[in-house]
């Protein structure tokens, strides 16, 4: 088996990505998810690694847009209405006037890296300084509140 990568799940909760050697019919196409826990790890799997070789950027990171599936056709007031952003799909976002702004970014195109979204400079914003139209514009896992201004921590 080999270690080939991690990911942290919607939920919160980190795994490891492991591939064998029986091929694509073993698993998810040859590969599973191995929960990272502490002490031992699953199945004393930290007792028995023999090698490791950490290659940056591999696996690719796979860009995943959260909320592409929520119908805005089916808002609480009416389509495109919400009372909070899990009413809006993708990258939208809900206003404090209770609509779904923004663009849903679910084709994956313009999605800023978690590099260039610790880059981002909330002093030069076209609203002000610490202000926001969207999360996309405030730095790192910062989020732009209803009010528009960033909120949180950026964690960069």
């Amino acid at each position: 088996m080999v270690l080939v990568g991690y990911e942290t799940s919607a939920d919160g909760i980190e795994h490891w990505i492991v591939q064998n050697s029986w091929g694509s019919w073993w698993g998810a196409d040859g590969f599973i998810k191995m929960e990272i826990t502490e002490g031992h790890g699953v199945s004393g799997m930290y007792w028995y690694v023999q090698a490791m070789d950490v290659q940056s950027g591999y696996p690719e990171p796979e860009t995943v847009v959260p909320k592409c599936d929520v119908n805005e056709g089916q808002g609480p007031y009416g389509p495109h209405t919400c009372w909070d952003d899990s009413h809006c799909a993708g990258y939208r976002e809900c206003t404090a006037w209770g609509w779904c702004h923004g663009h849903d970014h679910c084709d994956g195109e313009g999605i800023p890296t978690p590099e260039e979204k610790c880059a981002i400079d909330e002093s030069q914003h076209g609203r002000g300084p610490g202000r926001c139209w969207y999360s996309l514009d405030c730095q790192g896992e910062r989020t732009c509140d209803i009010w528009g201004y960033c909120i949180g921590n950026s964690n960069c």
